[in-house]
Order: C-alpha cells, then structure tokens, then sequence
C-alpha cells in the first residue's frame, strides 16, 4: 500500500504539472475548463487499463473517480471553478491509483512514466511558447500589409486574403489542442504577409528583408537581432502615427534602447548589444499593438 501511494501521488504530481504549464495569465475558469479536458483525457485511459484487469479495488477506486469527475463537472457548470478543480483532482487520484492497483507497477516503471510525461510537458511548452511568438508577429504582419495595400488587387491581396483564413484557422487549431497543426498554418500565413509585403514594396521600388530563422551563433545572433529590430523600426515608421500621445513614448524608448544596443556594440559588449537589440524590438511591438486600439 505505500508503494502504491508513492507512485499515485509522483504520477499525479507529474500530471498537475501539465496542467499548470500554461503560459501568461490565464482565468480560473480556463485553467479549470484545461484541467477537465485533461482529467477527461487520464479518466478514459484509466478506465480501460483497470478494464483489462481483475482487481474489484481498482474498479471500486475508478467508480469513486467517475463519481468525483461527475461532481467536478456539475460545479464547472455551476461556476464554483475551485470546488470543480479540486473534484477533478481527487478524481485523477483515484484514477491513479486505480491504475496502480490494477498493474502493480514498480518504482523504475515509474520513473520512466515520470521521465516521458517530463518531456510532453516540456515540449508542449515550447510549442506554445512558439505559437505565442508567430501570433504576435504575423499580427503585426497582417495589420501592416493592409494598411499598405488597402483597396489594392491582384496577387500580393489574395495572399494577404490566404494569409487571414490560414491565420484564423491556426488560432482555431491552437485552442483545440493541435499546436503542430497550428504552428504549421501559422508559419505560412506569416511568409504569406511578409511575402505580400516584399512584393508590394518592390512594386513601389523599395526593397524590404525579413530576417530568417533565429541562428546560434552569437556574432549572426547579433546581426539577426538587428536585422529584426530594423524590420520593427520600418513597421513602426508605417503603423504609428507621428505625434501620437499613447505610443509617443514607447517610440522614443525603443529607439533610445537602440542607441544603446549600438554603443555596446562599438565597445564589445556583444550580450548586452543583444539584449538592448531585443529590448527595442519588443518597444517597437508595443508601438504597433498600441497603435492600432
């Protein structure tokens, strides 16, 4: 029995994790809306484990976890988002150690379940992470393309028109739960701004870059981060207005972290030329979104 209740509470510390590796600020009602899916999820799976098996415990434990997840749902419905995530907790204990009563599984077995629910926990962090970041810019994108090319026809309009139904999709894609699904579409919209972008800029005789994938390297780190920040400084030049109150300030710190960031790299401080590289680009941003409310 205490075998069985160090495993369960080490699994379901594991799976608590997971539910809580949610990055921003999130509402207790969404946390608690994650937390049912995935309680869901383990419930299922667990029911059919303790089905192959034959043990009357583990089907008394897993009839006590239907029933707390039962509960957990009736108070989701009701509003009461901290009674429903701690029934949905109890029922994932049950769940647990219903899993382990009906395998009996060993301490290395566990370590194992522990090790591989690391790495998904992990993984799925950064995929979100990852999506976060190509949101932002391909909103940014997008928003720049229009203002460029508004009323315009023709090729550079039907990638900016693709570009929206492919982003619309991935933040559809994202919120069920496929993040490869959304990352992909995500990418492509964000080449079909920029490239909409290029296109109708060299129309016009101008030439603009985007800068490529992030290099580790730290003198093509520097030169992609500047190359990034000039891409924002120009987006800003467009999307911002002159004079404007609301973003007047965000304009004049990016720019004077900007300065910095080419002091320090006249005087070999490379690190410190990056992070004030990405400081301004991240001012420039705030510029734009501001902008545009």
């Amino acid at each position: 029995m205490l075998k069985i209740i160090i495993i369960s509470l080490a699994l379901l510390f594991a799976f608590q994790h997971t539910l809580q590796a949610q990055p921003g600020e999130v509402s207790a009602q969404k946390k608690t809306e994650l937390k049912m899916k995935r309680s869901i999820e383990l419930l299922n799976a667990a029911r059919k484990i303790v089905a192959e098996g034959s043990s009357k415990q583990a089907e008394s434990l897993m009839a006590l976890a239907d029933a707390a997840a039962d509960q957990g749902a009736k108070d989701y419905n009701a509003g009461e988002y901290d009674a429903a995530a701690q029934g949905l907790s109890d029922a994932v204990e049950a769940a647990v150690n219903a899993i382990m009563l009906s395998k009996d599984l060993t301490i290395r077995e566990l370590v194992l379940v522990e090790e591989a629910d690391a790495r998904g926990v992990k993984d799925i962090e950064r995929k979100e992470e990852r999506l976060r970041k190509a949101k932002a810019e391909v909103e940014i994108f997008m928003r720049t393309a229009e203002r460029l090319m508004a009323g315009a026809e023709g090729l550079q309009a039907e990638k900016l028109a693709e570009g929206r139904k492919l982003y619309a999709s991935s933040v559809k894609k994202s919120a069920s739960g496929d993040l490869d699904g959304a990352i992909s579409e995500m990418n492509t919209a964000y080449a079909l701004a920029t490239s909409a972008i290029k296109e109708y800029k060299r129309s016009q005789g101008e030439i603009i870059t985007f800068p490529k994938k992030r290099p580790a390297d730290q003198q093509e780190l520097i030169t992609y981060e500047l190359k990034k920040n000039d891409t924002y400084e120009y987006l800003a030049s467009l999307m911002v207005k002159s004079g404007e109150q609301k973003t007047g300030g965000l304009m004049d710190a990016a720019l004077s972290a900007r300065e910095e960031a080419q002091r320090s790299l006249g005087s070999g401080d490379r690190q410190r030329a990056i992070e004030r590289f990405k400081a301004s680009t991240e001012l420039f941003i705030q510029a734009i979104k501001v902008s545009g409310e």
